[in-house]
């Protein structure tokens, strides 16, 4: 028995895992800086020079919804004309930077179905495609599509100067799918939140988004080797949990020993 559990009852929530191993992470500005670093060099060498206090990272991450709270009210129009405005804008984007997304996840459904051991996703007629309306009163899928972005959330999120690096961490569940969503996959819909999150950012800027995936085992589940197909994700950023806690979470600096 952990002397740490309460009651002695082991938390096996993933969000408290991921809450005590990035927590070092949070107060200590070089583990950050570290953390990013790795996750960058994974895409790029050298890895792009920045100071460390220009790192920061945020845990259970709902930037779509906190974005849209913040501009809420800029516009000047009513409540309702306000909201029916911005998910029309939000589809726009949409439908702009992510126009052959079901065409890449078709295409690796169709790879996985060629090959015995790929495993398969699911994928419903209307998964990815956001229709758009002839009048001011958005789609049905519009809606969907801005609802689904609201209600998502990244585990960790880390931010360097041109880049975003978002993760989900799976300790024992699976990756979440909802065929009844327009994003109907966890780690696809999360890509897709953060883009479009960066897009409505005023001024724009340019950055870069890079997925990590922090768990044991994921490799072989079908939205990891989708992403992978895809190019959204690189099997670098694959990260064990204790290669997290021995790299980065557990091991001390030289000026903390």
């Amino acid at each position: 028995m952990n002397s740490d559990d309460i009651l002695g009852i082991k938390n096996r929530t993933e969000n408290w895992e991921t809450a005590r191993t990035f927590a070092p992470l949070i107060t200590c500005s070089r583990k950050r800086y570290e953390f990013a670093r790795h996750i960058i060099s994974n895409h790029y060498s050298p890895c792009p020079s920045f100071g460390e206090e220009h790192v920061m990272l945020e845990l259970f991450w709902k930037g779509f919804r906190d974005l849209i709270k913040l501009t809420a009210g800029a516009s000047g129009k009513s409540s309702k004309a306000r909201k029916a405005a911005k998910i029309k804008e939000v589809a726009d984007i949409y439908r702009k930077h992510f126009h052959d997304l079901r065409t890449g996840i078709e295409e690796y459904i169709s790879l996985a179905e060629t090959q015995k051991k790929q495993p398969k996703l699911n994928l419903k007629p209307d998964n990815y495609v956001c229709k758009e309306s002839d009048t001011n009163e958005p789609d049905k899928s519009e809606l969907r599509l801005y609802d689904n972005l609201i209600n998502t959330e990244i585990d960790i999120v880390v931010s360097a100067p041109g880049f975003l690096l978002i993760g989900e961490a799976k300790e024992e569940a699976s990756f979440d799918g909802n065929s009844e969503s327009i994003l109907a996959h966890q780690l696809i819909r999360e890509h897709v939140m953060a883009d479009i999150v960066l897009q409505m950012k005023e001024p724009p800027t340019k950055t870069e988004i890079i997925s990590f995936v922090v768990g044991d085992d994921v490799e072989g589940q079908a939205q990891v080797k989708c992403m992978l197909d895809m190019g959204w994700l690189v099997k670098e950023n694959i990260i064990s949990w204790n290669d997290v806690k021995n790299k980065f979470s557990n091991r001390l600096n030289e000026s903390e020993k």
